[in-house]
């Protein structure tokens, strides 16, 4: 299998940020850079929202909010996908001076990059959707507003969208500061420092051993700062890269994820969609976590142990015949019908190790910063990988420390009633659903969780054992 392994080719990156921040018009003026749209596509939603009464400003976050439900509401409900590829040419505007090595692939030619761009929502009760996103994720744009009262008003909101990034194991981040050009802000320098120092030792304070965030100012409504790097003009004090420019530098996927290593595993397919397509059966949309996903392959879907075979594969519309870690794809599944197929179960390979559903499993678990225990019989919704399920706190089997630095493990009480916030402890948690986990240590991203209660994230941790129901038989 390792003759089989390719290295990345592309990097997925989610958009995430508070609702009214300008996420979607980012991707709307991403996506005409990397020539995913026309420019007279803007022209017709701008007539078109001038027409419904609208400013006409909302084209380019149309050209993602495509359900007339969001562009009513002027907020994206639904994380959207789009592939999109740059070339030397469109790289060489951002002044960058890069030459696109670090995502040749199998299928790339020198200089070419690779991007996959995930939208998500960005209002409360969004939560498990930016969750979904960040988990198919190979790096994060966390989009603020500049304009006084929003960026202060949306601070909670972003540390729980950060926190979630951080969870499934996101470490490249670039800080996108948006709406620059308004009124009560003019391209403020002073204003762009104050959240530039406040969210660089946010990241810093989290991400351990990791460069600090890029953070780049930028307009959506007047293209400043996106696609072109800044000489002079409003932003004369700004030093940085373009948007753009921050993209091919500075994002990087984790090579551990989506590199040889993975693809010598077994194979994992964690499904975030399942619909049946007239003509071609049902389909799986997701995520390869580790393995390659062939056409003809024999697979088993956890939980449930149904089993079917890969009929093909399309990424962006394309037919593939293989699919490697990292790959954003759609399965069509014979022999499996849309009823046994949910969001966050798992697909592997029928005779090579497949995924198993989980009765119960221990973790070690970190409580967050936040006004509430963490007590035995305690009923929370575990998210993890692409599931979100209700679980119960069986035990509380000790609260321990760990070294900074080290891997040492002190165990400092046993068996406590509760974990407070900023204590670690080992916990036996129940599932309240069928799902399919694996051990952090083996599958790192099918192994790393957050817990949320009372609104917010109470807890984050990794498995580090698992009881298993009895192994799908042979057939």
């Amino acid at each position: 299998m390792a003759s089989e392994a390719a290295p990345p080719s592309h990097l997925v990156v989610a958009v995430i940020g508070h609702v009214g921040s300008g996420k979607s018009s980012l991707c709307g003026r991403l996506i005409l850079a990397f020539r995913g749209a026309e420019e007279k596509t803007v022209e017709v939603f701008r007539e078109l929202a001038r027409s419904q009464g609208k400013t006409g400003d909302e084209a380019y976050a149309w050209i993602v909010d495509q359900y007339a439900k969001e562009r009513e509401a002027g907020q994206t409900f639904e994380n959207s996908i789009w592939g999109l590829t740059l070339d030397q040419r469109d790289i060489a505007t951002t002044g960058t001076g890069a030459k696109g090595k670090m995502f040749k692939g199998p299928s790339s030619k020198e200089g070419v990059r690779h991007f996959t761009l995930i939208d998500s929502p960005g209002g409360h009760g969004h939560d498990r959707r930016v969750h979904d996103a960040c988990a198919q994720a190979d790096a994060v744009i966390v989009v603020v507003s500049a304009v006084p009262g929003e960026y202060e008003a949306c601070l909670g909101q972003l540390r729980q969208y950060a926190t979630a990034a951080m969870t499934v194991g996101i470490k490249s981040f670039i800080v996108a500061v948006s709406k620059m050009d308004h009124p009560r802000v003019s391209f403020s320098c002073s204003r762009f420092e104050q959240i530039s120092k406040f969210l660089r030792g946010f990241f810093q304070s989290r991400l351990r051993g990791v460069r600090p965030p890029l953070v780049i100012p930028f307009s959506s409504k007047v293209g400043v700062n996106i696609s072109k790097k800044v000489k002079g003009g409003a932003l004369h004090w700004y030093n940085g890269p373009c948007l753009l420019g921050g993209m091919v530098t500075a994002l990087k996927p984790d090579l551990k994820r989506i590199g040889i290593v993975a693809s010598n595993k077994p194979l994992r397919f964690t499904i975030t969609r399942a619909f049946r397509l007239h003509g071609a059966g049902t389909i799986a949309l997701g995520r390869v976590e580790s393995g390659i996903l062939k056409v003809g392959q024999r697979v088993l879907v956890s939980p449930g142990g149904v089993r079917g075979q890969v009929a093909s594969i399309q990424q962006h519309y394309k037919n593939r015949e293989k699919a490697f870690p990292g790959d954003l794809v759609g399965v069509a599944l014979h022999d499996i019908s849309v009823s046994e197929l949910k969001r966050g179960f798992i697909i592997g390979e029928e005779d090579h190790d497949p995924p198993i559903a989980c009765k119960s499993f221990v973790a070690q678990v970190l409580v967050v910063n936040q006004p509430y225990l963490l007590r035995e019989g305690a009923v929370l919704t575990m998210d993890v990988h692409n599931a979100h399920i209700p679980v119960k706190i069986l035990k509380i089997q000790a609260r321990v420390k760990i070294k900074p630095g080290s891997t040492d493990i002190k165990e400092l009480n046993i068996a406590p009633k509760a974990l407070k916030p900023t204590d670690r402890g080992n916990v036996t948690i129940l599932p309240l659903k069928p799902v399919s986990l694996e051990v952090a240590k083996m599958y790192s991203h099918l192994g790393r969780f957050a817990l949320r209660g009372n609104n917010m994230i109470m807890a984050v941790g990794v498995v580090i054992g698992l009881e298993v129901f009895q192994k799908y038989k042979k057939l």
